[in-house]
């Protein structure tokens, strides 16, 4: 029994001991639990306190861009309202423009018509006989009349255009005709320089299209014209047609002075004129490919140009079938 007391005296002690411990243990985890909640109170404290910091700073950033951004718009708009200010003006000018160009030109063409038949009067000798001198000064007078009226008739077709002025009546009819007359008006040209004329197109051809006669014979003379003037003396142009899907293509090639490859895609501009065809004739409006573009693309057509300089040049341009 005595064994059994001491025995159990000893376990009772061993766990008094560890009751003790268990006790400090739990204690000490106690103060380290609340010293650590202490300082993540600090921690969180600090961190809120920061991000109020930098909200307020974002806030006022994007305050002031605010601001910025209004003036910007501001000045856009402003900008904006000058512009279309600044364009209704320059159209307004421009429409001026035109309404002189078109006034100035048709009083020029009457009293030129005029002097270019008083000029054919006395070179047919209605009025009696001219002497070899006479009769160059009448020639080269005539020479400068043509170009005038020419340039005219350019100027003219250029304000009908801006003005929106330029109808179209097309109408069914042979298209042979208008070439034929067009190529006679420029046969005198033609054989003073001897150029030779090669026609794939017979003109008694029963081909019709819909088209304007006046309109597309302004086409066709602006094109022979730059041919003729541009073709040297001895050389070639070529005519032809032939039909491509919905449309019949007209094409005029020459043997000229061609137009270098950096300035070919200015050549349906308005005024422009190659530095080798300035050079070549000093004369010309820089008007008839842009007139024949206008005109051709109004009929539904489509219009191009080839070339190379020192080899000549290809336009092409369309008439749709209806």
């Amino acid at each position: 029994m005595a064994g059994i007391s001491v025995f159990a005296s000893f376990l009772i002690f061993v766990f008094l001991v560890f009751r003790g411990l268990r006790k400090n243990h739990l204690a000490k985890d106690s103060g380290e639990k609340e010293s650590d909640s202490k300082e993540e109170q600090k921690s969180v404290t600090f961190s809120q306190s920061n991000s109020s910091g930098e909200v307020q700073k974002t806030n006022e950033d994007f305050r002031k861009l605010k601001e910025e951004f209004s003036k910007t718009t501001q000045a856009l708009f402003q900008r904006e309202t000058e512009l279309i200010q600044a364009n209704k003006k320059i159209q307004e000018l421009d429409a001026i423009k035109s309404e002189f160009v078109s006034v100035a030109a048709h009083q020029l063409r009457t009293p030129l018509t005029g002097i270019k038949w008083s000029y054919l009067a006395l070179l047919e000798k209605e009025t009696g006989s001219l002497n070899p001198e006479q009769k160059k000064i009448i020639e080269e007078g005539l020479e400068a009349i043509d170009y005038a009226i020419d340039t005219t008739n350019d100027l003219l077709n250029t304000a009908r255009l801006e003005e929106g002025k330029t109808t179209i009546s097309p109408e069914e009819q042979p298209i042979g005709p208008v070439i034929q007359e067009i190529l006679k008006q420029h046969e005198p040209v033609i054989k003073e320089k001897k150029i030779k004329m090669n026609i794939d197109f017979p003109f008694s051809s029963p081909l019709s299209l819909k088209f304007d006669k006046e309109k597309i014979s302004i086409v066709f003379d602006n094109i022979f014209a730059n041919a003729v003037k541009y073709t040297p003396e001895g050389g070639s142009i070529e005519l032809k047609a032939f039909r491509e899907k919905d449309a019949v293509v007209f094409k005029i090639k020459d043997s000229g002075i061609g137009i270098p490859k950096a300035e070919q895609e200015k050549v349906f501009s308005k005024f422009f004129r190659a530095k080798n065809a300035v050079s070549f004739q000093t004369s010309g409006s820089g008007l008839g490919l842009y007139v024949a573009k206008n005109i051709v693309e109004k009929h539904g057509g489509e219009i191009s140009l080839e070339s190379e300089e020192g080899a000549g040049t290809t336009v092409a341009f369309s008439l749709p079938v209806k």
